[in-house]
């Protein structure tokens, strides 16, 4: 704080700048060989692999009976170069391939037939667009599971518990910002209840016009319901035993130290930029020689 430099003199900083930062629980993702089917429901899989085998089925019973297939016209297409028999292996092994960019190849040659395949490209089409779209919603929702992205979003939720440790820097830092803004809120309700200024002066100076925000103070309250952890080690227990990334508990504090935790504890993550930013240097007794010669080192 400022307020030492009165007591102590410090060296030239030797650290760059470090504020106050934010430590929280990581998101745990899930990571299986099946989750590309996590995309759709299981119903949805079901209901797709029965219009799959059904399609396939009915390509073979539609080849094998229809009057105007390649199966009981073979006279008919002898000079024709697509000869392919649509059994229950063909059928389904057309069904699969006409989703991929290669193609089904031969189409039946019936009218029933090929009726049946182009309900099942349509029905495919379909179906890869509805998964490409449900896959690029399902990643992003995954990307942004925590919503807590700054101080700013942390002081907006009521869900995620916040404090600093007792007794530390940055909880005097917490304080007196709201104890500042409690002073300007005082300071410009005095203004406007002042009878020596004219009716338009104070007019200018209405309450509900207050230009300076509250979110210290919103956030103080907010820490004092919380707790205060007395120990740095209690404060990364207390983040540990969240149980998701949007309940629970977030520590606030130096961050050196916080950095060093998300470094050597993978279940922790830093969130947000610093603030209150300030070097590091070496205290030193006032008028005392040290000061330039480790400063000069």
């Amino acid at each position: 704080m400022a307020e030492r430099e009165s007591a102590v003199d410090f060296t030239v900083p030797y650290y760059d700048l470090v504020g106050i930062k934010i430590l929280m629980k990581a998101p745990k993702f899930e990571y299986t060989l099946l989750k590309f089917a996590a995309v759709l429901e299981p119903p949805v899989w079901w209901c797709f692999a029965a219009a799959y085998f059904l399609t396939g089925i009915l390509l073979c019973l539609f080849d094998r009976y229809s009057p105007y297939s390649y199966q009981n016209n073979k006279e008919k297409y002898a000079d024709d170069d697509e000869t392919r028999i649509f059994t229950i292996k063909e059928g389904l092994w057309f069904c699969i391939t006409s989703l991929t960019p290669q193609g089904g190849g031969e189409a039946p040659k019936s009218v029933s037939g090929r009726l049946i395949a182009a309900t099942w490209w349509l029905f495919g089409f379909i179906m890869i667009a509805s998964y490409t779209a449900n896959l690029a919603a399902f990643l992003t929702v995954q990307r942004f599971e925590s919503p807590i992205q700054s101080l700013d979003d942390l002081a907006g939720q009521y869900d995620i518990g916040y404090a600093p440790i007792e007794g530390t820097a940055t909880l005097t830092y917490f304080q007196r910002m709201a104890d500042i803004e409690e002073k300007f809120y005082t300071i410009w309700k005095d203004m406007s209840l002042n009878d020596s200024l004219s009716e338009f002066e104070r007019a200018k100076l209405a309450v509900w016009d207050y230009p300076v925000s509250d979110k210290f103070t919103k956030m103080w309250l907010a820490m004092t319901e919380t707790g205060f952890p007395t120990t740095f080690e209690e404060s990364l227990a207390r983040v540990r035993a969240s149980e998701s990334t949007t309940t629970g508990f977030a520590y606030i504090g130096d961050a050196t130290s916080i950095k060093y935790a998300s470094m050597t504890n993978c279940d922790l993550v830093v969130v947000g930029e610093g603030i209150s930013r300030k070097p590091f240097a070496i205290a030193v007794q006032q008028g005392s020689a040290l000061k330039d010669d480790i400063s000069g080192a």
